[in-house]
């Protein structure tokens, strides 16, 4: 027998519920508050379509902050939030995260719009 030779044949290894899985494709990120929409494509893939902060939504942050008074840097420290977060809020660059919205609205005193 030659020494350079493999006698061996290639041995592949499945789950048996590979199946199972493949059909019930139950969404992954159902609890993340940003995920607006979560759907399959034709090949099973995973489509996530993600919230963004709505321009009301970032326009009456804005105005209620400006009739405090207050500069981002401001609300800022008073919602333990970073100035760069605040700004990408206001200006509808983020997505959309209930927790910070919170913490503006509740800083600010106002009922901030949701969609």
């Amino acid at each position: 027998m030659d020494p350079h030779v493999q006698d061996f044949e290639e041995l592949v290894l499945r789950n048996p519920n590979t199946k199972k899985k493949e059909e019930q494709k139950k969404p992954k990120f159902t609890q993340i508050p940003s995920v607006a929409k979560i759907s399959f494509d034709k090949d099973g893939i995973e489509q996530i379509t993600l919230k963004h902060i709505s321009h009301q939504m970032s326009q009456c942050i804005i105005d209620a902050r400006l009739k405090k008074g207050m500069k981002q840097i401001d609300l800022a420290n008073k919602t333990n939030l970073d100035q760069k977060t605040i700004s990408e809020i206001e200006r509808g660059k983020c997505l959309y995260n209930p927790t910070q919205i919170n913490r503006i609205a509740k800083a600010l005193g106002v009922n901030i719009p949701r969609e």
